[in-house]
């Protein structure tokens, strides 16, 4: 087997990991776009058809540890050189969704529609069960991360065994169930390479927050805010989970538009109906559009307050416009519950007009914890399966970081080239 990073190991993002086995059969795991500054601008090797097609080449399939960008980027310019993709089954669902929506859009309606005409013939797998390509297995295992539906994947190729963790963490409602998972089901396989994520390696000591805890600190906001927008991503379910809680506490209606009110369905029935987890009762929620009209809803709002889920766009800055001058200033804000760079002047993924969105409440309240996992969660998952030929850590700024790991933990850092197995 031989293992190959084309992007991945000294940046977080972009991430390709390539698999070949001796007899040549090859698979990719993850191609994403690498991540756009500020500006939105994100300069990237692979949109060059003739780097796209090298890569590509005898390749027979691309397995996405999960959605997000930089992580699934090219999935219509795959899709017309007729290499198979497959993604989990709600994450599909989530970005047919979210392209369908930006078909609405002048400027991104012909993206969208190649997405979804690849999206539409996107091949899916189940938690546990093994998909052959050639001769090589690949199992995935479900992981809590930002991006709902979430995995790791376990690689069997020329009789040795890879885990390739993609983003995810411990801290999130699912993440309590990631260590008896690697003791059921990885641990006894004996593992030769881990290739993990590692985000959080090398960043300065400070506590990482649990969902549970973020939902605690929105109560909170709930209570010392009457009128509260909340600006987060439309897909995290954990956060919107945790949003859906802290509100249930409270005696406020809750409003979104009609896109958000159907991603909280799709999120919903993605999940086993019979556990208590992102059960979103969206007939209890209110539809924006029909706010003015509904005498009795702005009744209430005036009375008790609200809490309503908003997103950076002409739509709702035009809403806002109606709404704001409504509310005292003393008893609203907008609670920023996404990477906080976005907003920072002098960070590289600064975005002014984001920055200039959220600046417009009288009021901002922070309420965030990272996606990806800490550095304690990551040693601890490096312990556990402790592979008997390396570590190779990606989406990592600085992959030399990982020494600071304990040093029996076997990490193996390589800048270019192919490791075999």
């Amino acid at each position: 087997m031989k293992i190959t990073i084309h992007r991945g190991l000294n940046q977080i993002g972009g991430c390709i990991t390539e698999i070949q086995s001796l007899s040549g059969t090859k698979i990719l795991i993850d191609l994403g776009h690498n991540l756009p500054d500020g500006g939105g601008v994100s300069e990237d090797k692979y949109e060059s058809p003739e780097n796209l097609d090298q890569l590509l080449d005898g390749c027979s399939a691309v397995f996405y540890t999960h959605y997000h960008g930089d992580h699934l980027g090219f999935a219509a310019e795959i899709h017309e050189r007729g290499v198979a993709q497959y993604m989990g089954p709600l994450a599909i669902k989530i970005m047919i969704h979210l392209n369908d929506h930006m078909t609405y859009a002048e400027q991104l309606k012909d993206r969208a529609k190649a997405n979804l005409k690849a999206l539409n013939e996107f091949k899916t797998f189940a938690i546990g069960r093994k998909t052959i390509i050639g001769d090589i297995a690949i199992t995935p295992y479900g992981v809590s991360h930002s991006a709902p539906d979430s995995y790791m994947f376990l690689i069997e190729c020329d009789g040795k065994k890879v885990l390739h963790t993609g983003d995810f963490r411990d801290h999130g409602y699912l993440g309590k169930g990631l260590y008896t998972m690697l003791e059921k089901h990885i641990i006894p396989q004996g593992i030769d390479v881990l290739i993990t994520e590692g985000t959080n390696v090398g960043q300065r000591s400070k506590s990482v927050l649990s969902e549970q805890e973020i939902s605690s600190q929105f109560r909170q906001i709930m209570r010392k805010y009457k009128n509260v927008f909340i600006l987060s991503s439309s897909a995290d379910a954990d956060r919107l989970w945790s949003i859906y809680r802290a509100h249930n506490k409270s005696r406020q209606p809750f409003l979104c538009d009609a896109y958000q009110k159907k991603m909280l369905d799709i999120i919903r029935d993605g999940y086993d109906p019979d556990k208590p987890l992102y059960r979103f009762v969206t007939e209890d929620i209110f539809d924006i559009r029909n706010h003015w009209t509904n005498s009795k809803l702005v009744e209430w709002m005036h009375d008790k307050g609200f809490t309503m889920l908003i997103r950076r766009s002409e739509t709702f800055q035009r809403y806002l416009d109606q709404v704001l001058p409504c509310c005292a200033p003393d008893e609203t804000c907008i609670v920023y519950s996404m990477f906080n760079g976005y907003i920072d002047p002098d960070h590289k993924a600064f975005n002014q007009n984001l920055y200039d969105f959220v600046n417009q409440f009288p009021n901002t309240v922070f309420c965030h914890t990272s996606g990806h996992a800490s550095k304690e969660c990551i040693e601890k998952v490096c312990c556990i399966i402790n592979p008997t030929t390396a570590i190779i850590p990606i989406h990592k700024e600085n992959s030399f970081d990982f020494l600071t790991l304990p040093s029996e933990i076997n990490v193996k850092i390589f800048n270019e080239g192919a490791l075999v197995v």
